[in-house]
C-alpha cells in the first residue's frame, strides 16, 4: 500500500508542472462602442461586470458628439481596428457601422 501511495504523489508531483505550461494567457477581447451622442458613464457598470467575471477586455469607444455625419468614418475606425464585437447605440449607428463592415454582423 506505501509502494502505491508513493508512486501516485511521485505522479501527480511531476504532473504538476506540465500542468503549470499547459495553461495559456488569456485572450484579450476588444469590444467597439460606437456612439451617435457624448462619452458617458452608462457603459461603465458593463465594463465593471465583464472584469469582476474575470474576462480580459480592451474598450475602443467612438463617439460622434451629436454629428451623425461622423458616424461611419467612426465605424469604419473601429472595423480597422478589428474589434472582436462591435456595439452599436441606435439604429443610425448600426446603419454606420453595416456600411463599413469587413466581416459578418448580426443585424
Amino acid at each position: 500500500m506505501e509502494r502505491r501511495a508513493f508512486v501516485t504523489g511521485l505522479a501527480a508531483l511531476l504532473a504538476r508542472p506540465l500542468a503549470g505550461e499547459a495553461q495559456q494567457a488569456a485572450k484579450l477581447y476588444r469590444i467597439g462602442i460606437l456612439d451617435p451622442g457624448e462619452d458617458r458613464p452608462a457603459f461603465m457598470p458593463f465594463r465593471t461586470r465583464l472584469a469582476d467575471l474575470g474576462w480580459t477586455i480592451q474598450f475602443e469607444s467612438r463617439f460622434a458628439d451629436g454629428e451623425p455625419e461622423r458616424l461611419p468614418a467612426l465605424a469604419a475606425q473601429l472595423v480597422r481596428l478589428n474589434v472582436d464585437v462591435l456595439f452599436t447605440v441606435g439604429s443610425s449607428t448600426f446603419r454606420a457601422q453595416n456600411g463599413s463592415r469587413r466581416s459578418r454582423f448580426v443585424s
